[in-house]
């Protein structure tokens, strides 16, 4: 079995473009900003946690 010559069919043409069309453009930055959204959440979370458990004190929900 050659499984190896159906393996050029598996990859998707924009794949072999030398350049990104504006489609993929929109995809990246909305991936992006996800990505950055869900950091800054996950950094507020944690900043407060950590707060919390430095003072000894219950956790604080207002990050100040």
């Amino acid at each position: 079995m050659r499984l190896h010559l159906h393996m050029p069919h598996l990859h998707l043409p924009h794949m072999h473009a030398p350049h990104l069309s504006h489609e993929d453009w929109e995809d990246i930055g909305l991936v992006g900003v996800m990505l950055i959204i869900a950091a800054s959440v996950v950094g507020v979370f944690v900043t407060v946690f950590a707060r919390g458990f430095i003072m000894g004190q219950s956790v604080s929900w207002l990050p100040f």
